[in-house]
């Protein structure tokens, strides 16, 4: 079912005990039973969205313990939403090619940012553009260092993907 909300290939197997006759609901067929019965889209999208909150919780417990991985695999802006929406804090360290950059949140929300020479919004623009590299959440208490980021996390990471769009 998910592929066919989603459009994209199904990746389930399914094997059965006992011979087995198969239904396949082709996309058009399932658009039109969806459109003609509200409780059963109702359904569906309350699973898809049973789905994703189970998605999140998952990654937020792996954050309580820190998180690792490529950009390659998760971009930036992924991580941190992930961060904001569990509201997490710690220190989001990102490198790239010799480079570095570094983010302090509390409670989800961006404080501080540097890479290299910039500071604040600039800086975290930057590393938003950044498509390969590697980052690393440590979940702990941010520096009392001066707060160089005073825009809302959200509207900062709209901002960077309409400069990725643009650029």
């Amino acid at each position: 079912e998910m592929s066919l909300l989603s459009g994209e290939p199904c990746s389930a197997t399914a094997r059965t005990l006992t011979d087995c006759d198969f239904v396949e609901v082709v996309d058009e067929r399932f658009d039109r039973v969806m459109a003609g019965n509200p409780m059963l889209h109702r359904w569906f999208s309350s699973l898809f969205v049973e789905r994703i909150r189970n998605t999140d919780l998952k990654l937020a417990d792996r954050l309580a313990n820190g998180m690792s991985g490529k950009l390659s695999m998760i971009g930036l802006l992924d991580v941190v939403q992930t961060l904001l929406i569990s509201r997490k804090t710690g220190r989001l360290t990102v490198r790239r090619r010799g480079h570095s950059g570094c983010l302090w949140i509390h409670s989800g929300q961006i404080h501080d940012a540097s890479a290299g020479d910039q500071k604040g919004e600039e800086a975290f623009y930057g590393m938003a553009a950044w498509t390969e590299g590697t980052f690393h959440f440590t979940p702990d208490r941010p520096a009392a260092a001066a707060r160089t980021v005073a825009s809302d996390t959200l509207q900062m990471m709209m901002e960077a993907a309409r400069r990725m769009d643009a650029g």
